[in-house]
């Protein structure tokens, strides 16, 4: 589960490929068209690159900065 996410099409697929081709239909579809509904008016290329720069980012509960603790 902790790879395959919470979403059950993901999580239920028949392999791992299967599942991260869901997730990734899902990202590139949220990315495409649901932030562009909420107004968000960047390119989508950007975004994408955004995103996978911050995917492997830890993020912590508090929104303080590293330098100011």
């Amino acid at each position: 589960m902790w790879l395959r996410g919470g979403f059950p099409l993901s999580l239920l697929a028949a392999d791992e490929v299967d599942s991260f081709a869901w997730q990734r239909d899902f990202i590139e579809s949220f990315l495409l068209r649901d932030l562009a509904q909420m107004g968000v008016k960047v390119a989508a290329e950007s975004l994408q690159r955004f995103w996978r720069m911050q995917a492997p980012r830890p993020w912590r509960a508090s929104s303080t900065p590293l330098w100011t603790r």
